[in-house]
């Protein structure tokens, strides 16, 4: 079709041309005239919206379209650029409502508090639990820091850890029940692995000078209620943190988790490396370690034997 086209086209201008050598007008072909169709019948929408009123499903003359309907009505995506409006909720009805409301009640009442989640912690008067606790096998710690490459904060996260924990603390009855006191947890610095040696020995030599400061220890300085019953608790324990010789106050949320005659403890504590004096050079001169740090332990204990 291309090609025919193309041929008529050369064949009307090499006409032209030789009638306009010869002195006469350029001939054109006679024009056709496309008989009129008769008007269709006009749908529904279309006449609705002649008529002034808006059709089902459409808005009203007079609102203007937003940017990007016509797009999601076609089924595709609004350009870049433009925001989806947000249809508002529908409003649950009265009776809905109430059914809702009744129904949550219910099971709040059912079930007492929600399962899974740690409640603060109560006081127990149990005489069994008494006396020295101990870390056992399955104690961990580990840190988390953030990498930086020429100044930009990166998703890569670099994380130690390290199975040389211990601690301790005396479980003593007082006149509002059992606590916990002179609880203490160490560190082994120097067994801390990320994975990479190259990575763990300048953390070791340059950063934490683990020959010199071997320990990151925590003292507690208030005294921690005892839980009753299994479920997990939450409290909060308080003492002086120690890194690379420098001592801070602390307070760390903990979780504690009692069941006969072993305890798990685990709590997370964030602070930024400047507090205690750690510094670490860029590698490259572009890569960086962030200055937050967030170091979390989990403690296995039991009760020593009388």
């Amino acid at each position: 079709m291309r090609r025919a086209r193309r041929a008529r086209c050369v064949h009307r201008a090499l006409r032209d041309d030789l009638h306009r050598r010869a002195g006469q007008p350029p001939r054109r072909g006679a024009r056709r005239v496309r008989p009129r169709r008769r008007p269709a019948a006009l749908h529904p929408r279309h006449r609705l919206r002649a008529e002034g009123q808006p059709a089902a499903g459409r808005r009203a003359p007079g609102l203007r379209r937003r940017a990007g309907d016509r797009a999601r009505e076609r089924g595709r995506h609004p350009p870049h650029g433009v925001r989806e409006p947000v249809r508002p909720a529908r409003p649950l009805s009265t009776a809905a409502a109430a059914v809702a409301l009744l129904a949550s009640s219910a099971l709040v009442a059912c079930s007492g508090s929600t399962p899974g989640v740690a409640s603060p912690c109560g006081r127990t008067r149990e005489a069994g639990l008494v006396g020295r606790w101990s870390t056992v096998a399955g104690s961990r710690a580990d840190y988390t820091v953030a990498v930086n490459v020429a100044g930009v904060r990166t998703p890569a996260h670099v994380v130690g850890r390290t199975s040389a924990v211990s601690g301790s603390t005396d479980v003593v009855t007082t006149a509002k029940g059992l606590v916990a006191r002179h609880a203490r947890v160490r560190v082994d610095l120097r067994k801390l692995d990320s994975g990479n040696e190259q990575r763990d020995e300048r953390l070791h030599d340059e950063g934490l000078d683990s020959n010199r400061f071997p320990f990151a220890t925590f003292d507690a300085t208030a005294d921690v209620a005892v839980p009753a019953g299994a479920r997990p608790c939450q409290t909060q324990i308080r003492g002086d943190l120690t890194l690379h010789g420098v001592t801070h106050a602390a307070a760390i949320p903990i979780t504690i988790v009692l069941r006969q005659s072993r305890a798990q403890v685990s709590g997370v504590i964030t602070f930024e490396r400047s507090e205690f004096d750690v510094t670490l050079p860029k590698v490259a001169g572009i890569i960086s370690v962030g200055q937050g740090v967030t170091m979390r332990f989990h403690l296995l204990l039991e009760r020593a034997r009388p």
